[in-house]
């Protein structure tokens, strides 16, 4: 009850920003009054800045905003001190290191099973790698693909009790998810300038007592969610 009063504040205040800069930016275009506005703020890039922090503070989603905050940035940076903006391409490598830490941090409580099936924590950068998941006790995890591709088999797996959730966050690369056809499988993952596609199946749900849900965020990527028999 209190994350949802947080988040419908943060919803309210964000709504708001937009509003009277929307506001102000209108009534100068206008000429209904004249403000002070850097050139630098009006260009196209302001939007991908924007967009960065209405994910992080309002969907409180860390790595997806600190890529969309850090790309508008680049161009804000190549305009104020005229320089070419693939120039500054090793600003990407950091962004990217800080997203990766920042996700290996959100696992450490699973540091005790990390090494096992149950949990998940994979990373692909400038690969494809091709897992079979066969744990009967899944419990979720995050996958992070960066310029690459990974699919993940659950055909031999098994969830555990209660909602499971597997966070993924791709950039410019796909993650593919096979899951059973007699899986309770929700899909919330966030498309920016990409797409995720839920391809399965359907059959009637026998089991409500375990879910599995994917979240997290496709930016300038894709994904697919489709069904595969399951085997033991």
């Amino acid at each position: 009850m209190m994350n949802q009063m947080i988040d419908n504040k943060r919803k309210i205040a964000f709504a708001l920003i937009l509003i009277i800069v929307g506001a102000i930016l209108l009534a100068d275009n206008l000429n209904l009054f004249y403000i002070y506005i850097p050139f630098y703020l009006r260009k196209w890039y302001t939007f991908f800045v924007f967009i960065g922090l209405f994910l992080l503070l309002v969907r409180d989603k860390m790595a997806p905003g600190i890529v969309m905050i850090a790309l508008g940035g680049l161009f804000m940076i190549s305009d104020i001190f005229d320089v070419r903006v693939f120039s500054l391409w090793p600003a990407g490598l950091i962004v990217l290191g800080i997203i990766i830490l920042f996700r290996k941090k959100g696992m450490e409580f699973h540091a005790d099973s990390i090494h096992t099936d149950d949990y998940l924590d994979e990373l692909a950068v400038f690969s494809g790698p091709n897992r079979k998941i066969r744990s009967k006790n899944f419990k979720g995890g995050k996958v992070t693909t960066v310029f690459g591709g990974t699919e993940l088999d659950f055909s031999s797996a098994s969830l555990a009790e209660g909602k499971n959730v597997i966070d993924i966050f791709t950039i410019f690369g796909g993650t593919t998810i096979y899951v059973p056809q007699d899986w309770d499988v929700k899909v919330n993952v966030t498309p920016i300038f990409g797409g995720y596609s839920d391809e399965r199946r359907l059959i009637d749900v026998t089991d409500n007592s375990r879910q599995l849900i994917i979240t997290g965020t496709v930016i300038f990527g894709g994904g697919e969610l489709k069904t595969k028999i399951k085997t033991d």
